[in-house]
């Protein structure tokens, strides 16, 4: 009974991740401008910052389906 609890626990714990950054799929813009408060200081991190949101969002999603795959499988 006590390891069903903690994988109820860690389920809503996964699934508030998409809650807080569920913003971040639909608002880009506002990721990219609280990135560089003081502006673009190489171009090279346009590219850091786009590749970083790309892979969280992509990592994230792709992570909540494998789970949920796995727990709806049976």
């Amino acid at each position: 009974m006590q390891g069903k609890h903690w994988f109820d626990v860690l389920h809503l714990a996964f699934q508030c991740i998409g809650v807080v950054f569920g913003d971040l799929g639909t608002s880009p813009l506002y990721v990219l401008a609280s990135t560089f408060p003081n502006g673009i200081q190489d171009p090279d991190d346009i590219l850091g910052v786009l590749s970083v949101i790309i892979y969280s969002i992509l990592t994230i999603t792709i992570g909540k389906i494998h789970i949920y795959g796995l727990i709806h499988q049976q």
